[in-house]
């Protein structure tokens, strides 16, 4: 079920082990904690996490008093800079103002800044309900569910919802949350946990994770999620979370097979038939069609791997004179916000959506000019570029056993880089700043994350879980190294 009243019983039990490794604490966060609330009466149990060490608590509190809030030292460190989502119980009327906090700041803070969360175990997945104040919680806010909440899209797009609107007023939007449990157990194919999730909920933003699922049921749980949708009978706004469907673009040429886009994008050209209905009684549907993140240059797959001798960085790759229309992280959770604020204006469109269009004699231009670092493109061929790895016989999905037939990591990614080899995705770039004329560029995105070149930040899910590292081939690398 879906707690949403503050009178209601609740009981939430979560064990954590938390994304913060190599992070600024840079160890894990494991905690546990119950809470059980009773009219205006709550009790916590947790076990701290900052330190790492065991510190059973009991707090008990009596929601009658308007001053009271009950201190819980247990947070979650969402996976980025900014996004700190701190785990309290705590009377609605008494509720500050709760702007997002750095890490740094969580750390030396009374804790008199929060976010409003309940939460309650569904069905093993743990669905998390967010605002920006727990009093707002009402059938003003249009709720939206977000599936893959947690990930790097997740959390931006849950971000951009909650801010306030363009003209300083509340935002709109109150987030529901999907993820996953800590022991991985996946959220978006447990069928009984997503339909009692979109019970209520006004729209929903929809990313599967075919990385750990695979292109085939992703596409079977992309289509029976939009169908649990349709049985809910609340959703309104139903918003799909795409890549290009390339088999589709290239005439189902295999050179340039890539699972992770076409399970997605499959999904999109199905959803295409159905009917999208804009009124107060139907459901009308929309895609974001994206693309490679801009932030994965702090990662192997775009990312400077050889420093020569003399400082320069090296950006070795196979993409040749080809491009890749990369996005920024906020301005794809930019899109995330505008679909769901022009329900009218995007029902039945595919906005195929990007932030720069890089090239890598343009990217290692930029990146001297913003940095005042030495940089080049280090031209290699698909193999060599395997060569800078390890392990890519491994299945690309890694709920599957090695063997067993499915599309490996190199297989999958030939086609990948095929794709921005040959400059098969295009994007209207002239549409897109008309439509997000902030939005930035490779060289704003640079200077906002104070871009460095220094390989290694995780950033998609599965690599924060340890399941999809690009294993990086040392050897190779350092004879590169040497003869650069």
């Amino acid at each position: 079920m879906v707690i949403t009243a503050t009178t209601d019983i609740v009981q939430v039990l979560s064990e954590w082990n938390v994304w913060a490794k190599g992070g600024l604490m840079n160890q894990p966060l494991v905690g546990r904690k119950t809470v059980v609330r009773r009219g205006n009466t709550a009790q916590v149990f947790c076990d701290a996490v900052l330190t790492g060490k065991r510190s059973p608590a009991a707090v008990n509190g009596d929601f009658s008093n308007s001053s009271y809030t009950a201190q819980m030292d247990f947070v979650r460190y969402s996976g980025t800079r900014n996004c700190i989502v701190m785990w309290r119980i705590f009377n609605p009327r008494a509720l500050p103002p709760s702007p997002r906090l750095p890490w740094s700041d969580i750390l030396t803070s009374s804790y008199s800044y929060h976010i409003g969360i309940k939460a309650v175990l569904v069905h093993g997945i743990f669905l998390h309900q967010y605002c920006t104040n727990m009093s707002s919680l009402t059938t003003s806010k249009k709720l939206i569910l977000v599936i893959g909440a947690t990930g790097a899209q997740g959390i931006v797009v849950i971000d951009k919802l909650l801010e306030p609107s363009t003209d300083g007023s509340p935002s709109p939007y109150a987030i529901r949350a999907l993820t996953r449990d800590p022991k991985g157990r996946r959220s978006t194919d447990d069928f009984p946990s997503v339909y009692a999730a979109l019970q209520g909920v006004y729209g929903a933003w929809v990313n599967t994770d075919g990385f750990t699922i695979g292109e085939a049921k992703e596409v079977f749980t992309g289509i029976r999620i939009f169908e649990l949708a349709k049985q809910a009978k609340t959703v309104r706004h139903y918003v799909w979370s795409n890549l290009d469907y390339v088999a589709d673009k290239v005439n189902y040429d295999p050179k340039y097979r890539v699972g992770h886009y076409d399970g997605k994008g499959r999904v999109a050209d199905w959803m295409k038939s159905q009917p999208s209905i804009v009124s107060d009684n139907d459901m009308s549907w929309s895609v974001v069609t994206t693309g490679p993140y801009m932030d994965m240059l702090n990662n192997p797959m775009f990312g400077p791997l050889i420093r020569s001798a003399d400082g320069t960085f090296i950006f070795p790759t196979p993409i040749g004179d080809g491009h890749v229309p990369m996005i920024a992280l906020s301005d794809l959770g930019f899109f995330a916000r505008y679909t769901f604020d022009h329900r009218a204006e995007t029902s039945t469109k595919d906005l195929e959506v990007a932030t720069d269009i890089v090239g890598w004699d343009y990217l290692v231009a930029t990146f001297t000019r913003v940095t005042g670092k030495p940089a080049r493109v280090l031209h290699q061929t698909i193999d060599e570029w395997f060569a800078n790895l390890e392990d890519t016989d491994r299945p690309v999905a890694n709920e599957r056993p090695r063997g067993d037939g499915s599309t490996t990591w190199r297989q999958n990614f030939t086609g990948f880089w095929s794709l921005w080899h040959d400059d098969v995705i295009k994007r209207n770039m002239e549409w897109i700043r008309s439509i997000n004329p902030n939005g930035h560029t490779l060289e704003s995105w640079m200077r906002e994350t104070r871009y460095t070149g220094n390989v290694g930040v995780d950033l998609l899910k599965n690599m924060e879980e340890g399941k999809m590292v690009d294993r990086l081939n040392y050897k190779r690398i350092a004879e590169l190294a040497s003869q650069a």
